[in-house]
């Protein structure tokens, strides 16, 4: 259970869904979509996750981390804290930058200087949301 699409799929199982295709057909998803997201041939971004989140009934972030409990306890529980989404923000660019270049040690200063734009992005997505922080 150590990547996203299978805690995705566990998910989904739990939710009582056969396949990806019931799941897209139930929830309105593109099926082409969730099937990547599954199986891994495509990342899952912050906002599918979330999505995926409240229609299966766990946690964001478990789904992208495993971190925490997977079980959604409270509707209020997909806002997620500021320091869960800089860790998988961190995390998830180390990863791209070992994928991309595995043989070039991870640079942290480029690490924290996009966690900075990302920061940035995150207060004005925030602001027009209406719930800036």
């Amino acid at each position: 259970m150590d990547e996203p699409c299978d805690r995705l799929k566990l998910a989904r199982e739990r939710a009582g869904l056969s396949g990806a295709k019931e799941a897209s057909d139930k929830f309105g998803w593109n099926e082409n979509t969730y099937k990547s997201h599954e199986n891994g041939n495509r990342g899952i971004p912050l906002e599918a996750a979330k999505k995926y989140g409240r229609a299966f009934q766990v946690l964001p972030w478990w789904i992208l981390t495993g971190a925490g409990d997977d079980l959604l306890a409270e509707a209020d529980e997909l806002v997620e804290p500021r320091s869960i989404l800089e860790e998988i923000f961190l995390a998830a660019h180390r990863r791209a930058q070992v994928a991309t270049r595995p043989h070039v040690p991870v640079d942290e200063n480029q690490a924290q200087t996009a966690l900075l734009l990302f920061r940035r992005q995150l207060d004005e997505y925030r602001k027009k949301q209406g719930g800036g922080r």
